[in-house]
Formats: C-alpha cells, structure tokens, sequence
C-alpha cells in the first residue's frame, strides 16, 4: 500500500499513512500538472529504468514523456555513468569470450531472453 507524508519536510520528525493506489495516483498526477504549469512541461523528468519493468510499462512512460513533452534524457541515470566509465576504462563494451565459455565449469545466466525478429 502506498503511503504518504504527514508535516513538512524537513521538520526532523517523518511519519508517513497509508493512503489508496487512486489517491497515490492522483497526488502524482497532481504534482506533474502543478510542476509543468509553474516552471514548464520540461520540470517534470518521469525516471524509469527497464530492469525492473516489462516493455509495456517502460514504453508506456516514453510515450506519457513525449506526449507532455516531459524532460528527455539519452538513457537513464542508472547505467548512463557506469557505461561512460567502463567505455574509458576498458575501451568497449563486450561480451564474454566465447572460447573461455567452453572451459568452465559453471556458467550461469542471469534474466537472459532469446530474441525474435518482429513480425512486419
């Protein structure tokens, strides 16, 4: 259940109550308007990162995002760094040598999808 802050931020003292899933939403949705109205539709930067949501719910969002003409970003702010970093450190971003696959003992793989070409 979702909860909501009770007093001013700040104060030192946090308590939180529950409150339902349409009134959580609706205090969102509150907020998005509020912030787009008083600084522009680009103050609302909506995050997501796909390694805990479907397609759809990730997709979904980009859409919300283009249609409010929400802030933009290249990639997400969970792996845009750690890719810059690793690119400078190591040069690329490459897979396992397949060659040293064949030799272990263990392999394991971890949330792995088999890709299929889209139907046109």
């Amino acid at each position: 259940m979702p909860l909501r802050r009770v007093g001013d931020k700040g104060v030192g003292h946090v308590a939180f109550e529950p409150v339902s899933w349409d009134d959580a939403l609706d205090l969102v949705a509150e907020g998005f308007v509020r912030a787009a109205q008083q600084h522009g539709s680009e103050a609302v930067w909506p995050h997501y990162y796909s390694g805990t949501m479907g397609l759809v719910q990730r997709d979904g969002l980009q859409r919300l995002r283009h249609a409010m003409r929400y802030s933009r970003q290249h990639s997400t702010i969970c792996n845009a760094l750690t890719d810059a970093g690793w690119i400078v450190g190591h040069g690329a971003k490459r897979g396992v040598d397949g060659r040293e696959m064949a030799k272990s003992d263990l392999i394991v793989v971890w949330a792995a999808t088999r890709s299929r070409p889209r139907s046109t």
